[in-house]
């Protein structure tokens, strides 16, 4: 008997065209409005490491005229379905998704990717970009490269066996007109649900 053993020379899809851009945590959003105005992509899936942080931009989206949705780990089946069934279709351009949607679904059709945040983990980052250039097609791949998560470009960069090239002028994509939507305040451990709700103070002996 003989064992053979076949390994790709490449781990990342040959026909994904990959790009990075350094950018400051508050220039994010904006850059991420400006290459949406730009690409004009037919489907988006923007990848979040958190599902708190992919609620923020699904929110600041549409409030900048961009019809997008959020696919995690919570949502419920029904909805979920629902969501990608509405992405495939083109009814829903945008899925903000964390890395729930990285594996294990095949969305013909996506034209664009965006590590909005870096993963954490170098294989989580080929199997994101894997939703695009699909089936033949071709695809691009952007990657925003924060203060935050860019810790993770090392090891990702060793893993595929690549540098990723750098976007030209990507600084010139940041939209200085972004509609800000605050931002959700956690609610302190122990808080009262609504008014009324939860103990009364003891009073006070006097």
């Amino acid at each position: 008997p003989q064992k053979l053993e076949i390994v790709s020379e490449q781990v990342t899809a040959d026909r994904v065209r990959q790009e990075m851009v350094h950018l400051a945590n508050d220039e994010k959003l904006p850059f991420l409005i400006g290459l949406l105005r730009q690409r004009k992509s037919v489907r988006t899936l923007v990848f979040i490491n958190t599902k708190r942080d992919a609620e923020h931009i699904e929110k600041s989206l549409q409030a900048n005229g961009f019809d997008a949705r959020v696919l995690s780990g919570d949502v419920a089946q029904g909805t979920r379905l629902r969501l990608l069934e509405e992405f495939k279709s083109g009814v829903l351009p945008v899925l903000v998704a964390t890395d729930v949607a990285a594996r294990g679904l095949h969305i013909p059709g996506v034209d664009l990717v965006v590590n909005y945040d870096l993963p954490q983990d170098p294989e989580d980052y080929v199997h994101r970009i894997g939703r695009t250039a699909r089936a033949g097609a071709s695809g691009d791949a952007v990657s925003l490269c924060c203060e935050t998560w860019v810790y993770s470009l090392p090891e990702i960069e060793k893993y595929i066996g690549n540098r990723i090239p750098q976007m030209v002028d990507g600084h010139a994509l940041i939209a200085s007109d972004v509609v800000k939507v605050k931002r959700e305040s956690r609610r302190p451990s122990g808080a009262s649900s609504g008014p009324g709700r939860g103990r009364r103070p003891a009073p006070r002996r006097r």
